[in-house]
């Protein structure tokens, strides 16, 4: 069945990621996400200046993904780096899953797993250990289940809402859930009867009214949803930081401009009546070209928004209800793999590796006797927080 494939490629991509899990702490900034975790945790309040730094303490900061962090430090407080590790793979491993169960209902299953599996691909680069992988899942389900209502010609459902105030509290990238919901509100009118459009236009309308406001339910009200834009622009610190860099030309990078520009010309066979998804797919390329820290919502949102419409474009591409099933074997499949997923875990001991995690540098300046400040590079300074 479909659910038995998308527990299977779950399987499959939890037991690659926990069998690669030092990997997935390779990010200098896990270790004081982890830290800010166990400050709130320890402090049970949430910080409105800088506690950790040198030169920039007691300056303006905020702990906007302070869920995410509180996550961090207690799968690392209850399971060490292991826990860590399961916890991210995990959340990378249900979006691949659903991803593949949301395709195959819109084209062959084979297609449905070369795009899920394309998710997976480009998300790779980023499968680290930080709070941003927390927030896949919220960009997909509010993704998909927009363009389900737009499909459907239903306003989007109110369960959503819980949705952004979850997102909102994860990561600091929710604020591109309100272009999405915007231009599908904007299809769903375009697409409407003339007798049903009034209908929708309040249907939409309020939605995403609603969601702005929910999207301030934090513990820093507005100030979480205005840093993203103060950061991407002009701040002093975006030239230093490489994820805010325009897009690279490493394969991956390549990969996702030669997926752009399919999904475009796809989009564009099938006429009119695809103008809205080809600005969705172009608004999240061109943010991905300009910031490669958007690459993640460019391999989640830009299949999400062209699966459809390309395989009613090219009917091959439709998904075949008579297919084959093979319910023993998929079991057996199921059950091995989960196996190997548990001994994956079981043998795995992940831990950081001397480039984010220099222990053996910090003994030595404490054996030498060095006091004072110090020069130190920015990937160390999340284990200098630690």
């Amino acid at each position: 069945s479909d659910t038995i494939g998308a527990a299977l490629v779950f399987a499959c991509v939890f037991a690659h990621l926990v069998g690669h899990g030092a990997k997935l702490l390779a990010d200098p900034d896990t270790l004081w996400h982890i830290e800010t975790g166990a400050w709130i945790w320890r402090e049970k309040r949430f910080p409105w200046t800088d506690p950790f730094s040198h030169t920039f303490a007691g300056h303006a900061w905020i702990a906007k993904e302070w869920l995410s962090q509180l996550l961090l430090f207690a799968a690392k407080s209850l399971a060490g780096w292991t826990g860590v590790v399961v916890l991210t793979a995990a959340s990378m491993a249900a979006l691949i899953g659903l991803c593949f169960s949301w395709f195959v209902g819109r084209c062959r299953t084979l297609l449905a797993l070369v795009l899920a599996l394309l998710v997976f691909v480009l998300l790779a680069p980023h499968a680290l250990a930080r709070p941003h992988v927390f927030a896949f899942l919220p960009l997909f389900i509010w993704t998909k289940s927009l363009i389900d209502a737009a499909d459907s010609g239903r306003p989007p459902p109110l369960w959503l809402l819980p949705v952004i105030v979850l997102w909102a509290n994860l990561h600091g990238s929710y604020p591109i859930a309100y272009p999405i919901a915007a231009l599908l509100g904007f299809e769903a009118v375009l697409r409407a009867s003339a007798g049903k459009r009034k209908e929708a236009i309040v249907g939409w309308g309020t939605f995403v009214a609603l969601a702005l406001a929910a999207g301030c339910v934090t513990p820093y009200g507005i100030h979480a949803f205005l840093l993203p834009f103060t950061m991407a622009e002009g701040h002093e610190a975006v030239p230093l930081i490489l994820e805010w860099q325009p897009l690279d030309w490493a394969p991956v990078s390549l990969l996702a401009r030669g997926i752009a520009i399919l999904f475009l010309i796809g989009l564009v066979a099938g006429g009119w009546r695809n103008a809205i998804r080809v600005l969705l797919v172009a608004l999240v390329a061109g943010l991905m070209l300009r910031h490669s820290r958007f690459l993640d919502v460019f391999a989640i949102v830009a299949p999400l928004a062209a699966a459809g419409p390309i395989a009613e474009r090219f009917p091959d591409f439709a998904p075949r209800r008579d297919a084959p099933r093979w319910p023993v074997l998929e079991r057996v499949g199921l059950a091995c793999i989960l196996a190997a997923a548990i001994a994956t875990i079981a043998l795995s001991s992940p831990a950081p590796g001397p480039k984010t995690h220099p222990v053996a540098a910090l003994a030595a300046a404490r054996q030498a006797g060095i006091s004072g400040p110090v020069y130190n590079s920015y990937n160390l300074g999340g284990f200098m927080i630690a």
